[in-house]
C-alpha cells in the first residue's frame, strides 16, 4: 500500500452503508478496507492514525461557479452590509484603494440583510460613486444595481430595446438579461488569458479542498475556449486537486452543435470532464424573477422573468438529446420546471432518459411536478444553503400555500428522484458540512439548536443530507461506477471530520469541520484537529 488509515469510522456509503475501521491506498485508488488488527499486517509506505475520526468519500459540490468565486475574491465584496451608509462607505473605500481599475464591481449583496430591507436608489450610489461605472450584482447573480453611469451606458446601447422590458431607469435597477447589456460594454476589451484562468483554478481549487470537495460540477463556460484549455492544461502536468465536470452554455443550438462534433464533450479524463449543456430558464426567488404559474404576491402584474421561452428550451434540449448530451437547466419556478419537464418528455418521445437530463434548483415545485420529473427519468441539483435566506422571503413571494410544497427535498427523494447537492457558489458558500445542515436541519447557522425549522417534514437524514455530495452526485455525473462511495477499486478520494456526524446531536452538525482531504490518495488539505 501506499497509504494506510487506520483508526477511523469509515462510512463508505455504499449500498449496504458498510462502516470499516481502516482502508489502504494504493496507486490512487482503495485497495484496502477492514479492521485495524487486518491494517496493521499490511506493508505500506504510510500508516496514519486517524484518532477515532470519520472518514467520508471525497464531498462532490455538483452545481458551482467555481471560476466566478475565484474571480469575486478580487472584487468588492458586499455579503456583510448591513444598512445603506455601510454600503456606501465599503464602496467609497474600494475606490480609494484604486483596484477598481476603472469599474466598480459589488457581489454578494442581499437587500433583505439591511437594515432598510430595500435596493439602494440611484442617487444614494451617486454619491459615493458618481465618476466611474459601477454594477453591483445581487447575491443570486439575477438582478444588477447600477449607478448613473452605468445606466447611461445601457440606455445608450445599440441593444436597450430588446432589454427594456428588464430596466428600471428610475430606480437603477437591471434584471436578467438587461445586466448582459452591461457586463458585455464594460467588457468588450478585457480578456481573461489562459494563464489567468489557469491560476483562478488553482486558486479556488485550494479553497474547495479545505471544505473537502475533491470534485465539483462548475457552470463557467461561455464560449470561452481558453478555460478549457487551461483546464486540459492543469490535468495534463497533474496539477488539478479538484475533478471538474465543466457545465457548458452556448449562444445557440448551432454553438452547441460545433462543441460536441469538435471532440471536446468526449474528450474526458478523471480529472476534467466538458459537459453538460447548462441552460438559464428563469430568474431567482430573492429578486422576484423566478418564473410563476401564479404571480407574487402582493404584485399582481409581476410572474417573474423567462429567462429562455419555451420553444428555445425545447429546441436546445432536443438538439441535447440528439447529440448524445446531458442537459441541466437553471429552474427555479414552477412554470420554469414545467417548461424543462415539457422539453424533455417531448425530446424523449417515450424513450428512456440514459442521459439523465435535469433540473438545478427545483425551489418552487407541486407533487406533481415531481411525480413528472419521475416518470421521466429525470435528476435534480438542489442547493440546501438556500434555506438560510430564502425561509424568511419564501411567504412573502408566493405565500403560505405555495411554500409549503416548495423545496421539498424528502419528498423528492422518497419519489425516487436522483437528487444531489450544491451550493451554486458564489451565491452561497460551498461549505458542504453547513449545506448538510440545512439539508437536516433546515434552519440558521445562528439558530444554535435548531429550533426555527423551515418545512419540518422536508428534513433529510443525516445519510440521505450526506449522499447529495457523494454517491448521489457521482450518479449526476455518470461517475458511480469510479466515485461516490468508499469501495476497492474506486478512487481514493476521501474526507476526514473530526467529529462522528451520524452520532453526535444533529444541531452540532454545522460546528464539524474537515481536518483533511485526500484526492486521488495524495493529502491535498491537511488542517490540525481542533
Amino acid at each position: 500500500m501506499d497509504t494506510v488509515f487506520y483508526n477511523a469510522v469509515i462510512e463508505t456509503m455504499d449500498v449496504n452503508n458498510s462502516v470499516y475501521e481502516a482502508c489502504g491506498i494504493k496507486d490512487g485508488k482503495i485497495a484496502f478496507l477492514g479492521t485495524n488488527a487486518e491494517a496493521a499486517g499490511l506493508p505500506s509506505a504510510e500508516k496514519i492514525d486517524l484518532k477515532g475520526c470519520l472518514v467520508l468519500p471525497g464531498f462532490n459540490d455538483t452545481h458551482m461557479h467555481a471560476v466566478n468565486c475565484a474571480s469575486n475574491s478580487r472584487r468588492l465584496m458586499l455579503d456583510d452590509v448591513k444598512h445603506i451608509g455601510d454600503l456606501k462607505k465599503k464602496i467609497a473605500e474600494f475606490i480609494g484603494t484604486n483596484a477598481h481599475k476603472g469599474v466598480i464591481t459589488g457581489v454578494g449583496f442581499n437587500q433583505e440583510r439591511l437594515e432598510e430591507k430595500r435596493y439602494p436608489t440611484v442617487s444614494e450610489l451617486d454619491e459615493c460613486c458618481k465618476d466611474f461605472p459601477l454594477r453591483i450584482y445581487r447575491i443570486c447573480g439575477h438582478v444588477m444595481l447600477v449607478n448613473s453611469k452605468s445606466l447611461e451606458i445601457v440606455i445608450n446601447s445599440p441593444d436597450y430595446e430588446s432589454v427594456r422590458h428588464n430596466v428600471d431607469e428610475e430606480n437603477g435597477i437591471l434584471k436578467e438579461n438587461a445586466m448582459g447589456v452591461l457586463s458585455e460594454a464594460l467588457s468588450e476589451n478585457s480578456e481573461t488569458t489562459e494563464e489567468e484562468y489557469s491560476e483562478l483554478i488553482k486558486f479556488i481549487s485550494g479553497k474547495l479542498n479545505a471544505c473537502g470537495i475533491t470534485s465539483a460540477g462548475t457552470n463557467d463556460y461561455f464560449g470561452d475556449w481558453r478555460l478549457i484549455s487551461a483546464f486540459r492544461s492543469l490535468d495534463e502536468n497533474g496539477e488539478l486537486t479538484v475533478r471538474f465536470n465543466l457545465q457548458c452554455c452556448f449562444g445557440s443550438t448551432d454553438e452547441l452543435k460545433v462543441f460536441v462534433e469538435s471532440g471536446e464533450y468526449g474528450k474526458h479524463s478523471d480529472f476534467f470532464k466538458p459537459g453538460p449543456l447548462k441552460l438559464f430558464t428563469d430568474g431567482s426567488l430573492g429578486a422576484a424573477t423566478a418564473l410563476l404559474n401564479e404571480h407574487y404576491e402582493g404584485d399582481p402584474h409581476n410572474f417573474g422573468v423567462a429567462a429562455m421561452s419555451e420553444s428555445e428550451i425545447d429546441c436546445f434540449i432536443s438538439a441535447a438529446n440528439e447529440l448524445g448530451i446531458q442537459s441541466l437547466s437553471h429552474a427555479i419556478g414552477d412554470k420554469a420546471c414545467e417548461w424543462v419537464i415539457n422539453a424533455v418528455e417531448r425530446a424523449l418521445n417515450g424513450r428512456p432518459n440514459t442521459l439523465r437530463h435535469g433540473l438545478i434548483h427545483a425551489q418552487i415545485t407541486t407533487p406533481e411536478i415531481l411525480e413528472r420529473m419521475k416518470n421521466a427519468g429525470m435528476i435534480a441539483l438542489i442547493q440546501p444553503v438556500f434555506i438560510e435566506d430564502d425561509m424568511d422571503i419564501c411567504e412573502k413571494r408566493i405565500g403560505r400555500r405555495r411554500t409549503q410544497t416548495a423545496y421539498a427535498f424528502k419528498s423528492a427523494v422518497e419519489s425516487g428522484i436522483p437528487v444531489s447537492g450544491g451550493s451554486d457558489a458564489p451565491v452561497c458558500s460551498f461549505n458542504v458540512l453547513e449545506n448538510i445542515h440545512y439539508a437536516v436541519n433546515r434552519s440558521k447557522l445562528t439558530d444554535e439548536l435548531c429550533e426555527n425549522v423551515f418545512i419540518p417534514g422536508e428534513c433529510l437524514t443525516v445519510r440521505e443530507a450526506v449522499r447529495l455530495f457523494t454517491s448521489n452526485a457521482a450518479y449526476a455525473t455518470f461517475e458511480e461506477d469510479k466515485k461516490g462511495t468508499l469501495e476497492v477499486g474506486k478512487l481514493a478520494d476521501i474526507v476526514v471530520i473530526d467529529r462522528n456526524i451520524f452520532r453526535i446531536p444533529k444541531h452540532e452538525i454545522k460546528n464539524a469541520a474537515v481536518l483533511r482531504t485526500v484526492t486521488g490518495g495524495k493529502t491535498v488539505y491537511f488542517a490540525k484537529a481542533r
